[in-house]
């Protein structure tokens, strides 16, 4: 084996076992299975808008009641992810999902460091500041929902649960737990009450220089180049970004709530152009490695082996899915294709970054990050500007200009294989 071979196979090895990684599938998959109650939050976020729209403002009785709703779903989106993740971590674990996600809410609301004021003698008022069960309270998702999954892990692991024999499921279920949840909510209230500190100020003070880095020029550019060079190596860049989910997400969301107070979408008004609706749908077009241009040439390939395989994919491209393409082609560990895949989306980015810090272009600021929508549709929807639609498509066309010459190289290559084949 030679030493290039050895080294690509040394970084995709240690790329592959970062991917496995428990915590990182916990959180890639408990983002995306909180997505549904997400979405339904969106859905009275522009019922909301339309209102205000029709009534010119003047409904504000009906928009608080439909804020309610919105709030009570996409406003604590939060507290639901913390379920999520602590429920997919205990799944990876084997142990009861419902059991570490209940136990991560109850750690979760302790981690706000709630407040409890004496009413009379038997009420009173529990106050906390509201937006922490929110975009910026992702990260404390993330630790409540891994310390719940882990810890009842290992304490299911050490015999310490409750193990009742000849008691229906149900009744089991019940006092399984107890241990293991006594033991995370006291660490949660010790960490909070005992020793004062507040989770959400000291994860705001740690994250604030990342979330700095990929806010910048720099920062956004390698970030895009980052995630199409661990695919281009095999690695799926969901398992090994995962520390930038909540970010994208909290981006967004952000991003909407200020939306709502009637501010322009600009990066001047505070709104943040390194969201989840921004890199996946005009950096990222087709998927990561910016492929949907790479599969509109397929379509007119010589190569029946690639016209094909674009023919097959073109669906999935347009909604920014192309696992096709990279595994089917394919591009993962192709140096004829490797080149463009990681260049392509750092001119994208740059590009992007231009048109929409200089307010060309408005910032993506609502939670219509759906990939099921097409692009150029979907475009529209998160940024409600036509401007946007046409970004994508120039940016569509360069892209495609800037495959040509890689693939037809390669689609030579694969014609002159299947000629050999069929002498």
């Amino acid at each position: 084996m030679n030493k290039k071979n050895r080294l690509v196979e040394i970084l995709t090895g240690g790329l592959t076992k970062i991917s496995q990684w428990r915590v990182l599938q916990s959180i890639s998959a408990g983002f995306l299975n909180g997505m549904g109650v997400l979405f339904i939050g969106v859905i009275f976020s522009v019922l909301s808008n339309i209102i205000m729209v029709i009534t010119m403002g003047n409904a504000t009785g009906l928009m608080a009641t439909v804020d309610v709703m919105k709030n009570v779903t996409f406003g604590m989106m939060g507290l639901f992810f913390s379920f999520t993740i602590a429920g997919s971590n205990a799944k990876l674990n084997r142990v009861n999902p419902e059991a570490a996600g209940f136990i991560s809410m109850a750690l979760y609301l302790l981690l706000m460091k709630p407040e409890f004021t004496p009413i009379d003698m038997v009420t009173s008022k529990f106050s906390v500041n509201f937006s922490r069960f929110g975009s910026s309270g992702l990260f404390a998702s993330i630790i409540s929902g891994l310390v719940s999954g882990e810890v009842l892990s290992l304490m299911t692991k050490l015999g310490l649960t409750f193990k009742l024999k000849g008691v229906p499921k149900s009744l089991q279920n019940m006092f399984e737990y107890i241990i293991p949840g006594t033991i995370i909510v006291l660490l949660g209230w010790v960490f909070s009450y005992v020793l004062g500190l507040d989770l959400h100020t000291l994860l705001s003070r740690v994250l604030k220089p990342l979330v700095n880095m990929s806010e910048s020029f720099t920062g956004f550019v390698l970030l895009s180049m980052f995630t199409a060079l661990i695919f281009s190596l095999g690695i799926h860049p969901m398992a090994a970004i995962s520390l930038f989910i909540p970010i994208w997400f909290s981006g967004l969301a952000a991003n909407t709530e200020l939306a709502s107070t009637g501010l322009a979408p600009t990066m001047e008004n505070g709104f943040q152009i390194n969201t989840f609706g921004t890199f996946f749908f005009f950096v990222m077009l087709g998927g990561s490695g910016a492929t949907l241009g790479l599969n509109l040439l397929m379509l007119r390939s010589k190569s029946k082996t690639l016209k094909t395989l674009g023919k097959s994919a073109i669906i999935p491209s347009l909604m920014t899915i192309n696992e096709p393409i990279i595994f089917g082609m394919p591009v993962v560990l192709n140096p004829i294709l490797m080149v463009p895949f990681i260049l392509i989306p750092a001119i994208n980015a740059s590009i992007v970054y231009f048109t929409m810090s200089t307010s060309l272009v408005a910032l993506p600021h609502t939670m219509m990050a759906i990939p099921v929508i097409p692009i150029g549709l979907i475009n529209f929807l998160l940024t409600n500007d036509f401007k946007a639609v046409i970004l994508v498509f120039l940016t569509l066309a360069l892209d495609v200009l800037m495959w040509y010459p890689f693939y037809r190289v390669y689609s030579r290559k694969m014609e002159k294989e299947e000629s050999s084949v069929q002498l």
